[in-house]
């Protein structure tokens, strides 16, 4: 019998790297966006497009400021704009 192999999480592993997770994130929520702008219109759409707008820049602007290197290209603050706007 095989002896049970006991180890620390994740179990399962991928190679993928966290903007291409976040990438598909973005591409998962799209249909949620379209839909919510088909059912109440243009100020929906409005808000989706400006909250994640706000939300890239505002990530941008900090790590300038803050002498950080820039990290837009990982989709994480267009993930969470488009959280903070579908909320």
């Amino acid at each position: 019998m095989k002896m049970l192999q006991i180890s620390s999480s994740p179990h399962i592993r991928e190679d993928v790297r966290s903007s291409e997770l976040m990438r598909d994130v973005v591409i998962a929520m799209l249909p949620t966006a379209i839909y919510g702008s088909l059912q109440w219109g243009f100020h929906a759409f409005f808000v989706v497009v400006l909250t994640t707008l706000a939300a890239v820049l505002t990530e941008l602007v900090y790590q300038k400021a803050m002498k950080l290197p820039v990290t837009i290209n990982d989709w994480s603050a267009a993930v969470t704009g488009m959280i903070l706007a579908l909320n």
